[in-house]
């Protein structure tokens, strides 16, 4: 009885194997197979059964014996050869390593495994997209509110700027009353400036509001 190759052996057997299921399975009634979890079958599979750590490799493997991909209802990819079926272990031996590369069947794979990286780009960059917009709505929220932090902080400073005149010219106009004051002492025709500043605090001492006048005056 002849012998299959130990690619073909090697995946009839892992397929065979119940422990294994999760990963790599029949399917179509024993027809095709398919796998899944992608990672752990890098990993677990391709690096125990056929030392590569490449799912693309494997797939151009499968490639070079002939195994054809098609898609189910669900849009899962299946992989088939005609003598590649659950049970049939005689007819393994017929799978055989061509030595051309069969250009439509490699450019199958090859463009499949193309589209997926673009799915998987198109949704990366949709996200990025998506969080860019989000950035970008903050901030014009951030420079909304910085600008009308900015008015409320210049109406502040004209409010203060206002107030510092205010008091400014109230402390020289009391200046000038103190000054008359001591200078001419108590004057009845003054009596309508010591009402105004009467209840303001002088910085000069309460003796110069004396209404005595000098003795030179």
């Amino acid at each position: 009885m002849k012998k299959p190759k130990k690619f073909i052996l090697n995946l009839y057997e892992i397929l065979e194997d119940p422990n294994l299921q999760y990963l790599i399975y029949w399917v179509d009634n024993g027809q095709a197979f398919s796998f899944q979890r992608i990672s752990e079958f890098q990993t677990r599979i391709l690096q125990q059964y056929f030392r590569t750590s490449n799912v693309h490799s494997f797939l151009r493997q499968l490639c070079l014996y002939g195994f054809k991909m098609r898609k189910n209802d669900r849009n899962k990819k299946e992989y088939y050869h005609q003598n590649f079926k659950k049970g049939q272990f005689k007819d393994l031996f017929r799978i055989k390593r061509g030595k051309q590369i069969i250009q439509i069947s490699e450019q199958q794979f090859s463009t499949s495994g193309l589209i997926e990286q673009n799915i998987i780009l198109q949704e990366k960059l949709k996200c990025l997209q998506e969080q860019q917009q989000i950035i970008q709505q903050q901030l014009r929220i951030q420079c909304k509110i910085q600008l009308l932090i900015a008015q409320k902080i210049g109406k502040m400073v004209d409010v203060f700027l206002a107030l510092k005149e205010f008091h400014e010219n109230e402390s020289q106009l009391r200046f000038k009353y103190n000054f008359l004051t001591v200078l001419f002492g108590y004057k009845p025709s003054m009596e309508y400036l010591q009402e105004t500043f009467k209840d303001m605090n002088s910085p000069m001492p309460e003796f110069l509001f004396s209404p005595n006048v000098f003795p030179f005056i």
